[in-house]
């Protein structure tokens, strides 16, 4: 993830959702960023992207960053989980 070339988010979850955030965290596990995600009637999260900058526009170092998706389904029954069904969906991010 770069200025140059952001890191895009291209998830598809099983279900409508509603508003929520995606949270990258350090290799400590420290907020770096947070972004808001919009609701989705189906399930599909796009248009959301990170530069490989904090939460004040800084250039974070090079390394591997952990994101984590925090939203609710959209009929009330939760939050979103994993294809397991059993966490939360997460990943890594690697910043040159």
């Amino acid at each position: 993830a770069t200025r140059r070339s952001p890191w895009t988010v291209q998830l598809d979850l099983t279900e409508p959702v509603l508003s929520g955030t995606l949270v990258i965290t350090d290799p400590d596990g420290a907020v770096v960023r947070t972004l808001a995600t919009a609701g989705t009637p189906t399930g599909g999260i796009r248009g959301v992207a990170w530069d490989g900058r904090d939460e004040a526009g800084r250039t974070v170092a090079a390394g591997t960053y952990r994101w984590e998706l925090r939203v609710d389904a959209a009929d009330g029954s939760g939050a979103a989980t994993d294809v397991t069904g059993t966490a939360t969906p997460r990943g890594t991010i690697t910043v040159g």
